[in-house]
């Protein structure tokens, strides 16, 4: 087996244990991207406003949490009425320091207050959408969509009534990414179908460094129509279109939290990415998440 370039392993989770040390969800407080993340078991009358209030000191964390248990939870309702749902006996995970830190900086100005309706009203503009909920780019955007308490329901109105779309910046060179190949790597080919395959490279002198790219066979040959990135302190997600065209989302989040992200992403969606892309339109398939677009 070659640890230099891209070795082919038996199972696509085996794959992404061995070489980039993503492990399978255990029920410890190691979770898989190796942060110690401890669990939360939901009781009843929990909502995640609340679990964030009192576990974390301030309900804005709410988008925290639903970014770090996608898997766990699950949107329920329709249209607009689609809300986060967790039960009674479920467990979640709470965010690490570092993790809080961070969104801490990217999304929360001002001091955590008391859970009252005039403060959530100033939580941040934020879209919350259902790991690859479908939407095209030349569609509306997507509706804010609530969380469960009354207050943050009249917060999510309030945004939807007073929010001004800016209009989005034209991409030029200077700011696309996709950077080459690394040279000093270790790799993996995980084939999910005759027709998909995920290609997974990471530095071997550098964690932080990565890139992990969706692939769809086409015409004899592999191209790639979604990646995530990171270099230099950098990390990008990446989704293209037949046509040649590309939308990009710059990750405000720690390298570690990006690859389960990854993994999550492509492990679970890419038959929707690779139906999207055939249909000319994979910026249907998109996955929002805390981050600052460009």
């Amino acid at each position: 087996m070659s640890t230099n370039g891209s070795g082919i392993f038996g199972s696509p989770i085996g794959a992404i244990q061995k070489i980039t040390g993503w492990a399978a969800r255990k029920t410890t407080t190691r979770n898989s991207h190796g942060l110690n993340r401890s669990r939360y078991y939901v009781l009843a009358g929990d909502t995640l406003e609340k679990i964030a209030d009192r576990s974390l000191g301030d309900p804005r964390f709410v988008g925290l949490l639903i970014t770090i248990n996608r898997p766990q939870v699950k949107m329920m309702g329709d249209g607009n009425a689609r809300v986060p749902h967790i039960q009674p006996g479920q467990s979640i995970y709470l965010p690490t320091q570092e993790e809080m830190q961070v969104y801490r900086a990217n999304f929360l100005q001002k001091p955590p207050t008391s859970e009252t309706e005039q403060d959530v009203l100033k939580m941040p503009n934020e879209v919350w959408v259902e790991s690859a909920t479908a939407f095209d780019e030349e569609s509306p955007a997507p509706q804010i969509l609530p969380f469960e308490s009354d207050a943050t329901k009249v917060a999510v109105q309030f945004l939807e009534d007073s929010a001004v779309v800016p209009a989005k910046p034209k991409e030029t060179e200077s700011n696309t990414f996709e950077p080459p190949d690394l040279e000093h790597s270790i790799g993996a080919l995980v084939h999910l179908s005759d027709c998909c395959r995920v290609q997974i490279s990471e530095s071997s002198t550098n964690q932080n460094e990565f890139n992990i790219r969706l692939e769809a066979k086409i015409m004899d040959s592999w191209r790639t129509i979604a990646a995530y990135y990171s270099r230099e302190e950098r990390i990008a997600r990446v989704m293209y279109r037949i046509d040649g065209r590309r939308k990009q989302i710059d990750v405000q989040l720690p390298s570690s939290v990006v690859k389960e992200m990854a993994e999550e992403d492509f492990m679970h969606n890419w038959e929707r990415h690779y139906r999207g892309y055939m249909m000319q339109k994979p910026s249907s398939i998109w996955l929002e998440f805390p981050a600052k677009t460009i």
